[in-house]
């Protein structure tokens, strides 16, 4: 390892070859380590088996480090079935970090993981994924009539009962959510249209674990449904014709 650091903290573009399985975790961390305290580096791995066992490793021997996974589908674009919820809802849940653009919550660097496959694909883009994060605080206002367009609009399911990720219920003044990125659902509790309470539950049981202050709450999938995504799409894909049309005319 001491090559390694003496490689990584020399100056110029660096390239690292053959490292074996296992010790590719211990580079990574020592390459964060050179770098800024805020840092974020993206690995590409051959698969998503490879990218769970280096996330695991990550977190032996780099446990303070923020580390972040983006998968690939599971299947193909356009074809008759979606991706898996687990794998949309990891996704998800990394652009919308990455979107963001704020420092890593540990304040140790970051590793966003990702596969070949997975970086070929198109994502949306970074103001799309922002403008797709709501955040609730409890004592707060909100118009539950928004609230339900909004779950309409980024791809939720409307359900009796809550059990996974993408679901939501209500339930007279009550409104369950299981959001991409969370453990386990939450329960809005409103009067009127104040939020009393947002208590995290249990899916079997629906009892209630534990309560938090404010929640933020991420699209379903990638593809936004909904008037206003259909117009701000049609909206890019005419400017980016009228771009190409000018660069034809002044060619």
């Amino acid at each position: 390892m001491k090559k390694i650091k003496e490689i990584l903290s020399s100056k110029g573009r660096k390239r690292v070859g053959g490292v074996p399985e296992g010790a590719d975790a211990l580079v990574l961390r020592e390459l964060l380590d050179a770098k800024a305290s805020n840092s974020t580096i993206l690995h590409v791995v051959s698969d998503d088996k490879r990218m769970a066992q280096l996330a695991e490793a990550l977190r032996f021997f780099a446990g303070e480090v923020e580390v972040l996974t983006l998968p690939a589908w599971d299947c193909l674009p356009y074809d008759r079935v979606s991706p898996i919820s687990e794998v949309t809802a990891r996704r998800v849940e990394t652009l919308t970090i990455l979107a963001e653009g704020d420092a890593p919550k540990a304040g140790h660097g970051r590793i966003v993981l990702t596969t070949a496959a997975a970086i070929l694909q198109r994502v949306p883009r970074v103001d799309v994924m922002r403008a797709g994060k709501l955040a609730f605080k409890a004592g707060a206002e909100y118009d539950r009539a928004e609230l339900t367009a909004y779950f309409e609009r980024m791809g939720y399911n409307r359900s009796e009962q809550v059990m996974e990720p993408g679901d939501y219920a209500v339930r007279g003044d009550i409104v369950d959510i299981f959001a991409p990125g969370m453990n386990e659902p939450v329960r809005l509790d409103f009067f009127g249209d104040e939020i009393e309470s947002i208590r995290r539950f249990d899916v079997e049981s629906q009892r209630t674990i534990g309560k938090v202050k404010e929640i933020a709450l991420m699209p379903v999938g990638e593809v936004f449904h909904g008037f206003a995504a259909i117009i701000a799409n049609c909206l890019a894909r005419f400017r980016k014709l009228i771009r190409c049309m000018n660069r034809s005319v002044t060619a």
